[in-house]
This record gives C-alpha cells, structure tokens and sequence, in this order.
C-alpha cells in the first residue's frame, strides 16, 4: 500500500479516488455526496461527482475519457445512467460495454426504470416498476421526497442502505448486455465505497 502514489485533497492525501458520472441532475449527486458523508469516505479517498451538460451515452463516455490522463490504477470509475427507453436506444449500451471493459475498475450502475427505484429498496422490497416512474409513487414510499432530496436523505441511513443492496442483490440488476432487466447496480457502486472504507481504517 505504501507504493500508492498520494495525492491531495483539501490538503489531506488521498490514495485513491471515485468518478461518479451521472445523468440526473439534481438526485444522484446528492445521493451520492450524502453517502459519502455517511461513511465518511473521504478521509482519504476522494470523491468525485460530475453531471455533464449533455448526458448523452456518448457525453457520459467522453467525460470519462478526459479524465484517462489524471486515473491511476487502484481508481473506480463510474457511469450512473437510467434505462429511459425515451432517450436511450438499447444499442447505446453496446457503447457503455466497450467502455466497461476497457479496464477492470470501469463500471456501469443502469437503474431499470430509473434511479428513483433504487431510492424504494431502501424502504421497500420489490418495487412495482412501472410505478416508480411515477413521483406520487415515490412519495407515498418516501415521504417528502423531491428531485434534489433535500427533505428526506435523513431516511437514507446505514441500515437503509444495507436493506436496499440486500434486496437489489435478490433480484439481480440490470447490464449493459441485459438493460431490461428491471432493478438497480447502484449498490455494487455503495458497497465498493464501503469496502473502501473499511479498508482506509
């Protein structure tokens, strides 16, 4: 470990770092930075969230292709994107494989029919899809909820979370070969953060 390269962070060292790009603008960032706090993770991993201005498969791809020159080895890279069959055409998937398998730490979290439904398995198992397209939905689930989360990442704790990859882990999620299939990768991205974790201390 002590042949990591140390970088800096807010002037701490940091010895390994997390690019999480994602489409929605308002929810998965601050998901993601409220999990990040929850475990504290950045003591000494950073984290990076990055929402770009087109979140086109492809944009998503060339973010991550900017960012090759500055990634070192032990780096996760992440790509959070929804199935949205409106916008996302089963072929641009192919191009989010391509992408995954060029290194063994690029990965893919699709949500199946969109983030949201990673947000009920952590208050409820087996959400009904077609249903968690639908904010009423959510909100009858997740009382206060919004777009930006701002009234209930309180109910998103370390059991919650614990619950939500138990039951996303039940029903399996979906891949860039099998977008269909409904469910939520999110939690293989939570569960490295917190294995990193745990690792740091």
């Amino acid at each position: 470990m002590s042949g990591l390269s140390e970088r800096r962070n807010n002037r701490k060292t940091y010895k390994q770092r997390f690019l999480i790009v994602h489409e929605g603008k308002e929810t998965e960032g601050r998901y993601i930075q409220h999990i990040k706090r929850l475990l504290t993770i950045e003591r000494t991993c950073r984290v990076d969230t990055y929402y770009p201005k087109h979140t086109s498969v492809t944009s998503m791809v060339q973010k991550m292709q900017r960012e090759s020159g500055t990634i070192q080895a032990r780096d996760y890279l992440w790509i959070l994107i929804d199935r949205d069959e409106k916008n996302h055409m089963r072929e641009q998937f192919a191009e989010l494989a391509q992408w995954e398998g060029l290194r063994e730490r690029n990965h893919v979290a699709i949500s199946n029919p969109r983030f949201e439904y990673w947000l009920l398995l952590h208050v409820l198992a087996h959400p009904n899809a077609a249903s968690a397209c639908d904010d009423k939905y959510v909100k009858n689930h997740i009382p206060a909820f919004t777009k930006n989360l701002s009234d209930c990442l309180h109910l998103f704790t370390l059991d919650s979370v614990a619950a939500a990859i138990a039951r996303a882990q039940e029903e399996g999620w979906p891949s860039c070969l099998n977008p269909d299939k409904v469910g939520s990768g999110v939690g293989v991205l939570v569960q490295q953060m917190m294995k990193e974790t745990r690792w740091n201390n």
